[in-house]
C-alpha cells in the first residue's frame, strides 16, 4: 500500500510505514533516489580492504561476537553483517545459500549500504536514526530489495561515537511477526556486546564501575558501565550510563556517584556489590571492577636471514627491551622452540600451559578462540602468523590486549605486503612489529 501511494501520487504515508521508516522514505524521495532502479553499485575489494583497515578496532571486537551468533544466523538461513559508520560492509557470516542470493543486490563485504545509495534499509537507516531498525520486504525503498528482511542495531565506540552497525539479513518470508521480537533482541544484544567488549578493552587500566537498579542486573547486558582514572575522575561511559547519569567532562566519582575515590579503590579489591544512593537518582547497586595490571609479555620475533646468521648462539641474539619483551633475530626453529620453552619454565608463567600452534590451524575466529581459551597464564608459540585470516587476527589481538598469555611468534617482520593489501590488520601488525628487533 505504501509503495502504491508513492508510485501513484508521490506521497509517503507515516500511518502505513511508521515514523522512522516514513522519515527515511521522505529522505530518499527528496534525494531523488529512483525506487524502481534496476541496478545498484557493486561491491569493491579495494574499498573493502581500505574500510577494514580504517575500522580495525570495530572489526577486532566484533569478530568473536559474529562467530558466537553464527549458529542462529545459519539456523534462520540468514547472514550477519558488520558495517562501518559509512555503511560499508566489513564482514559477513552465516548461511552460504542466502549469502549467494544476497550477492545479487551487492549485500556483501565491500559494498556500501548507506541510505543515500540503497534507500531505506536496516543498515543505512540505523546509521541515520542511530537506533535499532527493522525493515521488512516492501518497506525497503528500492523495490529490488523487497525479498530482504533486515534487522540492524548501531554500535558505539568507547567515546560514544557511532562506529557502525550489526545487521541480520535474510529472506523476508522466514521472519514472522512472532519471531521478530526475539530476533531484534538478538541483534541488539550482539551490538551491545561488541560495544561492551570494546569499552572494557579500552579502559582495562581504569576503574570500571557497573550500575543497575537491581543486584542481579549488575551481570546483565543492561547494566550501566563507567570508567574512572586513578584519581577518581570520570573518563568514559557506555551509552546506558550516559543516558542515565549524563556525566560531565572532569567530574569526579564523589559528585557523580556519591562515592569517594578511596572508597572506589577499596571496593575494587573485593569486587562486592554494594547499594548506594546516587545523587538525584535514588538507590542503585554498584560494583567496581579493578584496573588490570598486566604482566610483561614475552614475545619472540624471528626474522629470516642468511644461514650463517641463523647459526649463532641464542644468547648472542637475545635481549630484553624496556617493556619486558624478549627480542630475537634469525634463530632456527629448533633453537627458537628450545629457547622459548626455557623462558616459559623459568618465567612467571611457568605454572601455566605451554603450546606450539601453526596458524594454519586457526582458519576462523572460532578456531582461534578455541586455541586461546585455555592459554590463560601460559605461553603460546605461534608460527606462520602471516597466514592468519582476518577474523582470527582480530581474536589474537584481543587476547594480546587482555594479556591472557605470553605470545611467541615467528616471522613477524615480512607483513608489510599483506597489510597494504588489506589481508592483515594494521593494529596487529603494529603490535607485532613493535616486538621485533629491527
Amino acid at each position: 500500500m505504501a509503495r502504491r501511494r508513492l508510485d501513484d501520487d508521490g506521497q509517503v504515508r507515516a500511518d502505513l510505514l511508521g515514523d522512522a521508516l516514513a522519515r527515511s522514505w521522505q529522505r530518499c524521495l527528496v534525494g531523488g533516489l529512483d525506487a524502481r532502479a534496476a541496478a545498484a553499485p557493486h561491491a569493491s575489494s579495494a574499498r573493502h580492504a581500505q574500510a577494514v583497515a580504517r575500522a580495525e578496532a570495530l572489526v577486532r571486537h566484533a569478530a568473536p561476537v559474529l562467530e558466537a551468533m553464527r549458529p542462529q544466523a545459519e539456523a534462520l538461513g540468514a547472514v550477519l553483517l558488520l558495517a562501518d559508520a559509512s555503511g560499508t560492509l566489513l564482514q559477513s557470516v552465516g548461511d552460504d545459500g542466502f549469502a549467494t542470493r544476497a550477492q545479487r543486490v551487492a549485500l556483501r563485504p565491500g559494498a556500501c549500504w548507506s541510505e543515500p545509495l540503497r534507500g531505506t534499509n536496516a543498515i543505512g537507516t540505523a546509521l541515520v536514526e542511530q537506533r535499532p531498525t527493522v525493515v521488512l520486504g516492501a518497506e525497503h525503498y528500492l523495490a529490488r530489495n523487497a525479498f530482504l528482511g533486515c534487522i540492524a542495531a548501531p554500535v558505539f565506540d568507547p567515546t560514544g561515537r557511532l562506529a557502525g552497525v550489526l545487521d541480520l539479513s535474510g529472506d523476508r518470508r522466514r521472519m514472522s511477526a512472532a519471531s521478530l521480537p526475539a530476533l531484534q533482541a538478538l541483534v541488539c544484544q550482539g551490538a551491545a556486546q561488541v560495544a561492551r567488549t570494546w569499552f572494557e578493552a579500552a579502559h582495562a587500566m581504569d576503574l570500571r564501575v557497573r550500575l543497575h537498579r537491581s543486584r542481579a542486573g549488575l551481570w546483565s547486558p543492561a547494566h550501566a558501565a563507567l570508567a574512572f582514572d586513578e584519581a577518581g575522575r570520570w573518563c568514559a561511559a557506555e551509552d546506558i550510563a550516559r543516558e542515565a547519569l549524563a556525566p560531565r567532562p572532569g567530574v569526579d566519582a564523589a559528585a557523580l556517584l556519591g562515592v569517594g575515590t578511596e572508597e572506589l579503590h577499596a571496593w575494587a579489591h573485593d569486587a562486592q556489590p554494594r547499594e548506594v544512593e546516587l545523587p538525584g537518582l535514588g538507590r542503585w547497586w554498584l560494583r567496581v571492577d579493578p584496573a588490570q595490571r598486566r604482566m610483561p609479555t614475552v614475545a619472540v620475533a624471528v626474522e629470516p636471514g642468511p644461514r650463517e646468521q641463523r647459526a649463532v648462539l641464542v644468547g648472542a641474539r637475545a635481549r630484553l627491551d624496556d617493556r619486558g619483551y624478549v627480542l630475537l633475530r634469525a634463530l632456527p626453529d629448533p633453537q627458537l622452540r628450545s629457547f622459548v620453552q626455557t623462558l616459559h619454565e623459568i618465567g612467571p608463567r611457568r605454572d601455566g600451559p605451554w603450546r606450539e600452534v601453526a596458524s594454519d590451524r586457526w582458519t576462523t575466529a572460532a578456531s582461534a578462540m578455541q586455541g586461546l581459551q585455555d592459554m590463560q597464564g601460559g605461553t603460546l608459540l605461534l608460527t606462520g602468523v602471516e597466514a592468519l585470516p582476518l577474523p582470527a587476527q582480530a581474536v589474537l589481538l584481543t587476547a594480546l590486549d587482555a594479556a591472557a598469555c605470553d605470545l611467541v611468534l615467528t616471522h613477524a617482520s615480512p607483513l608489510g605486503g599483506p597489510v597494504l593489501a588489506g589481508r592483515f590488520l594494521t593494529d596487529l601488525h603494529t603490535r607485532l612489529s613493535a616486538q621485533a628487533l629491527q
